[in-house]
């Protein structure tokens, strides 16, 4: 099929991938995680072949389409079940987010993912879930990372990085994680390395958590015991000045 004879098959194949997609049929009966994953495989095949046998305007539209059908009700049902748990449908919706094209419909994906952040559900399984305080602040940062790699508009993102930002900060504010850092019956430098990784947002989430990180990461860079050991590892000071600079203090 790849030669100049078949041109019209080719282009009929791809027009009845088309159908499929604008049609009403689940493309994955039962199986909502499989679908996205499909959709995201056709994605990519058809962008390939786009202006050969298909129009990226008709792609586009194809997409957009079955999209608007992936942020129904019905769909984020499917998708989300009703055995996993708050920060497991999260990460669904940060997938079904990053995978679904037009405006309207990452804008739907947005509001069902910001009413599964905004639920005290969520707050409570990140807050006195087993996992140890440092555990739960790197998780919350992932799942920003992820939102930020959905597509989302900042209008949309914002409001969701904030509330998982505040989550995070109530971890924190349980467990003064960032005083016990700071005061750890550590090397300085170690200490101020990760608190560095709190403050720019790798260790745990931007928001309250960075913001004192942040505070105490200065006081420590002003310690003349910290500034000693800086001094005699030009490695170490070469790290922390890079993490120092990435949150906007100077070391």
């Amino acid at each position: 099929l790849g030669g100049p004879h078949f041109e019209s098959c080719r282009a009929a194949i791809a027009q009845r991938v088309l159908r499929e997609l604008t049609g009403p049929r689940r493309l994955k009966p039962n199986l909502a995680v499989e679908e996205i994953d499909l959709l995201r495989g056709l994605a990519m095949a058809l962008t390939a072949a786009g202006g050969r046998v298909l129009s990226i305007e008709d792609i586009h539209g194809a997409f957009t389409a079955r999209s608007k059908a992936m942020v129904t009700g019905d769909f984020v049902d499917a998708l989300l079940g009703k055995d996993k748990g708050a920060r497991e449908e999260i990460e669904l919706l940060i997938r079904l987010a990053e995978n679904v094209t037009g405006g309207a419909n990452k804008r739907q994906a947005a509001r069902w993912l910001n009413a599964n952040v905004s639920a005290l559900r969520f707050e409570k399984e990140m807050r006195f879930g087993p996992d140890s305080p440092a555990q739960k602040l790197a998780t919350l940062a992932a799942i920003q990372k992820s939102i930020q790699r959905a597509g989302l508009v900042v209008e949309e993102a914002g409001p969701i990085l904030a509330k998982v930002g505040d989550v995070g900060g109530l971890i924190e504010a349980d467990s003064k994680l960032v005083a016990t850092v700071a005061r750890a019956p550590a090397p300085a430098v170690h200490r101020l390395n990760l608190l560095l990784k709190l403050a720019i947002g790798e260790a745990g989430p931007t928001g309250p958590v960075s913001e004192r990180a942040r505070a105490e990461a200065a006081k420590l860079m002003r310690a003349p015991e910290t500034r000693d050991e800086l001094v005699k590892s030009p490695q170490a000071l070469d790290k922390v000045r890079g993490l120092a600079q990435a949150c906007g203090l100077a070391a």
